[in-house]
């Protein structure tokens, strides 16, 4: 027991003696593996630091990528070509009767129109959802529609569709338009007969301003609700 309490005073001097040679290398050591350790986590840091920070700049990336606005210029020249004048396009609300004429047209063909061709026809199919405002009552009836109509499967069936007339149903209003137009109706390529038939369509303006809507429906011309019923033969 003396003896060890004696090792134990000479290990004290001998770590608190700042002119024992040992006791100089023995802090020199621990200093510097305390540095290497706080440099390491300093590192540590450092690097969970640089992490945080390019997540974040990928999830703006992202973000910035999917809200993507285009904003159409206009540039006026002169004779020789030399720019006078740029400026962006104001947005400027949808009144003449011939687009919205023109959209309803280009829904009822899409619509009701049958071909043989089933690549012509997926194509009018995705034209015809192009045409409806989303989460309408226009869209739930255009389902219900496809779903007792898939013209996918009338394979031995054709329908032309000729319109008639697309004229507004109040001279007050072009938000409701009515149509008239008729189905030539082939079977195994021989006429069967021609229906009619008439349609009410509401219509709502809405300005596409991301590229996927501005390529589906570049006016922002949708139809909200339609109704339709077949006329006695003219």
């Amino acid at each position: 027991m003396p003896n060890e309490k004696v090792e134990k005073a000479i290990d004290l001097h001998e770590a608190y003696d700042s002119a024992n040679p040992y006791a100089i290398g023995k802090k020199e050591y621990n200093d510097r593996y305390e540095r290497l350790a706080k440099n390491a986590a300093s590192w540590r840091r450092v690097a969970f630091l640089m992490l945080l920070l390019l997540a974040v700049s990928i999830a703006t990336v992202l973000w910035m990528a999917q809200t993507v606005k285009v904003v159409p210029f206009i540039v006026q020249v002169d004779q020789h070509g030399y720019q006078m004048a740029v400026a962006p396009v104001e947005p400027a609300a949808v009144t003449d009767d011939r687009i919205i004429m023109a959209r309803i047209a280009d829904f009822i063909t899409n619509m009701r129109s049958i071909y043989a061709d089933q690549t012509a026809l997926l194509a009018m199919l995705t034209k015809t959802y192009d045409s409806i405002a989303q989460n309408s009552q226009a869209q739930m009836k255009l389902d219900e529609y496809y779903l007792d109509n898939n013209p996918l499967t009338k394979k031995d069936f054709v329908v032309d569709v000729t319109l008639q007339s697309v004229l507004r149903a109040t001279p007050e209003s072009n938000m409701t338009w009515q149509a008239e137009w008729s189905e030539k109706v082939y079977e195994h390529e021989k006429y069967v007969g021609e229906r009619f038939f008439k349609g009410m369509f509401v219509i709502e303006m809405n300005p596409p301003t991301e590229i996927k809507d501005i390529m589906r429906n570049p006016l922002g011309v949708f139809i909200s609700d339609f109704h339709i019923t077949e006329k006695l033969a003219n």
